[in-house]
């Protein structure tokens, strides 16, 4: 009777372990258009997920992705052993094929943990990817990407940070817990201004046992996609937390793009104090000055003062640091990740915010003109 009862048993959780495997296939390769799901998911029922989950993490000191990650691998462990238990007490069969067997259920376990995941992610966040894209909503123009307009939006930058440096190292930067105050009320300026028909709820930066990790691979932040939780790393200097931190609010705000998520952290700090569009412009500078021509390039750094060059100095210093063959696994299984979610760019989507800038009509203090016919524009402010 206990025999067939663990059969039973056992056959009930292997149908259990398939079905939520079918459900996370399913979730991914359902086929949705973005319209539908920028209209049904991410202005809507997303938004009100986030606005009760991340007030909620924010409650706690701790980082709940760190729990989640413990209890996963002890979950895993204990599967494991349960499963070497199971073989070793079977009387049938060959001990290769016990073993065999056993390694089969530790595969299904494996799976069906990363099904589970893989459903929180698409219902909590991750379905995010597959929304409209943010220049529909934006007075967009392709033309306006020129060479002329990279050229001149680097010698802006450089204006910029030229200007800014003395007044934004006048006073202390702010520690990273006091950002939230500082950056609050202009997350929720650009969220108006771009038609957010809810506005998402900033998250408290939080530090992680992932750091080490952060540090050899070169990660300045990570948003959590399933508790919806801000997580920095923090080595990263002073000057550079306020972009880092408007980054992971822009995905908090549903922006899962790479490309959009670095257009609206630099939004968000053009409407900060000075400190914030320091940070912001150094941000923009390296990957507008990436895509020039060397010869460009040199012509414009030559205007660049000495107070910006050794901040500068500092973050190339900071990422020197990090581990060069961990870095480059890590952002190959990154890019890995962001094809697989429809980022067809993969990393190169982060770069892809010179694009975005560079096509967007802004109004003089670089807020973002909006579609006069996007739906979602607020009627008034």
């Amino acid at each position: 009777m206990r025999v067939k009862g663990a059969k039973g048993k056992s056959s009930r959780g292997v149908w259990l372990a398939l079905l939520l495997i079918a459900i996370a296939l399913g979730l991914w390769l359902m086929p949705i258009a973005p319209q539908e799901i920028e209209r049904d998911y991410s202005t809507s029922t997303y938004l009100t997920l986030q606005r009760a989950l991340t007030p909620s993490s924010n409650a706690v000191p701790v980082a709940l992705f760190d729990v989640m990650l413990g209890v996963v691998i002890l979950l895993l462990i204990v599967r494991i052993v349960m499963r070497v238990r199971q073989v070793r007490q079977s009387p049938r069969g060959k001990p290769w094929r016990r073993t065999g067997r056993g390694i089969s259920w530790v595969a299904l376990d494996a799976a069906a943990i990363a099904a589970v995941l893989a459903i929180w992610f698409s219902l909590a966040w991750g379905g995010n990817y597959r929304r409209a894209p943010l220049r529909e909503r934006l007075d967009f123009d392709r033309a306006r990407v020129t060479r002329e307009a990279a050229i001149e939006m680097t010698r802006t930058s450089v204006r910029e940070l030229n200007r800014l440096h003395p007044i934004a190292h006048s006073r202390p930067w702010p520690a990273l817990e006091t950002l939230p105050v500082a950056l609050g009320g202009a997350f929720a300026d650009v969220q108006h201004a771009i038609g957010q028909p809810s506005l998402a709820v900033a998250g408290r930066p939080k530090s992680t046992v992932m750091q080490a990790w952060f540090r050899w691979a070169a990660i300045d932040g990570m948003t959590d996609p399933f508790f919806l939780e801000t997580l920095v790393n923090t080595d990263a200097l002073p000057i550079e937390q306020p972009f880092i931190v408007s980054h992971e609010w822009s995905h908090l705000a549903g922006f899962a793009h790479e490309a959009e998520a670095n257009f609206l952290a630099w939004v968000i700090c053009q409407r900060a104090d000075s400190q914030a569009q320091y940070s912001a412009w150094l941000s923009l500078y390296f990957h507008l000055a990436g895509g020039l021509a060397t010869s460009d390039r040199r012509a414009i750094d030559a205007d660049l003062q000495d107070g910006p060059r050794r901040d500068m100095r500092e973050i190339i210093a900071r990422y020197q640091r990090s581990a060069p063959r961990v870095r480059v696994v890590a952002w190959r299984m990154y890019d890995q990740y962001l094809k697989a979610n429809r980022v067809t760019e993969g990393i190169a989507s982060y770069d892809a915010v010179v694009t975005l800038i560079l096509g967007t009509k802004f109004s003089n203090d670089w807020i973002p003109a909006v579609k006069t016919t996007n739906r979602l524009a607020p009627a008034t402010r």
